[in-house]
């Protein structure tokens, strides 16, 4: 199992909608130094450009979606890693 971590996310939404009804931010902690990205949320496959470790850690990942999807009845999975 690779060691991994997400980064902090949360979910902004303006005090004063006004012209902006529904608005809705997504706010994510900034990345300092190599980052890799894995997978991209339009794809459940690695990415094409990853070395071979680096795809072996994609593929790890494509099987923890997998597994979460399923774990949680077909509801939620984590994606854009």
């Amino acid at each position: 199992v690779p060691h991994l971590r997400l980064v902090y996310a949360a979910v902004a939404i303006p005090g004063v909608l006004s012209d902006h009804t529904g608005a809705a931010y997504l706010l994510e902690e900034r990345i300092r130094g190599k980052f890799i990205k894995y997978i991209n949320n339009n794809s459940a496959t690695p990415a094409r450009y990853l070395w071979a470790k680096e795809e072996k850690i994609g593929l790890f990942l494509c099987f923890a979606q997998h597994v979460q999807y399923h774990l949680t009845n077909e509801v939620v999975y984590l994606s854009d890693f």
